[in-house]
């Protein structure tokens, strides 16, 4: 997919973005439309723990959102860091803001609210966010953002690699 612009409001889910926060253009993830006035934008740095804005917090999408065009990259893949720390089943890992999470039919990273401190599972599949999963999964201290198409001999390109601390 070639690299375009559009309003959040014409984006799909689960698409990788460049979205402008502040003075900055941040990488972020679209979440879906989960009703209920909610839609979570879960934004992704290297420094610290992705978070999720609640784009329809007033009932609308506004602010830079509505004023500034996203930059869209379409379908990204997190992959895990194997050779950095890893929990199997349970462990503080599966609670912790930045932590990717696999399980037997879902691969979610662990985000906090960006107001208040609370944490939760954002499926990268489906684009919701969600409670803690139970069953065999595994969880991972570090990930790296991949997205094919911006590599000129590689099958794909990093773009961001975090490593919680």
């Amino acid at each position: 997919m070639a690299l375009s612009f559009e309003f959040l409001k014409n984006c799909k889910p689960c698409e990788l973005l460049r979205v402008k926060i502040e003075d900055v253009a941040e990488f972020a993830i679209l979440g879906a439309n989960e009703g209920h006035g909610f839609q979570a934008l879960v934004v992704l740095k290297e420094s610290e723990p992705p978070f999720a804005i609640n784009l329809l917090g007033s009932g609308h999408m506004d602010g830079d959102f509505d004023t500034y065009a996203a930059l869209r990259y379409g379908k990204c893949e997190i992959l895990p860091e194997h050779t950095e720390r890893c929990e199997i089943g349970v462990g503080p890992l599966f609670t912790k803001a930045g932590s990717l999470v696999l399980s037997e039919d879902s691969k979610s990273l662990v985000v906090q609210s960006k107001v208040g401190r609370s944490v939760r599972h954002f499926d990268l599949t489906t684009g919701k966010l969600r409670g803690e999963t139970g069953g065999s999964r595994a969880a991972f201290k570090a990930w790296s953002l991949w997205h094919d198409g911006l590599a000129s001999l590689a099958p794909s390109a990093r773009l961001i690699r975090y490593s919680g601390d």
